[in-house]
């Protein structure tokens, strides 16, 4: 195993965190499930970290900086 997932998720978001295991690299990804229930639409835009622009509510926020 060369990556560890790990996610969070409330009603509303659905956050992943990619650990590469060999290069320490991590990528995060998240999803408005209200709008993109399909996650098709990462809100990370294929950067692999999230914009500050992105506001979770007060449960995802906790979710996420747990994860992190």
């Amino acid at each position: 195993m060369s990556a560890v997932r790990i996610s969070a998720r409330t009603p509303n978001w659905k956050y992943i965190v990619t650990l590469d295991l060999l290069t320490w690299h991590a990528r995060e990804e998240a999803y408005d499930l209200l709008v993109d229930p399909g996650e098709k639409d990462d809100l990370a835009e294929g950067t692999g970290r999230l914009p500050e622009y992105l506001l979770f509510d007060e449960c995802m926020c906790a979710a996420v900086e747990a994860v992190r």
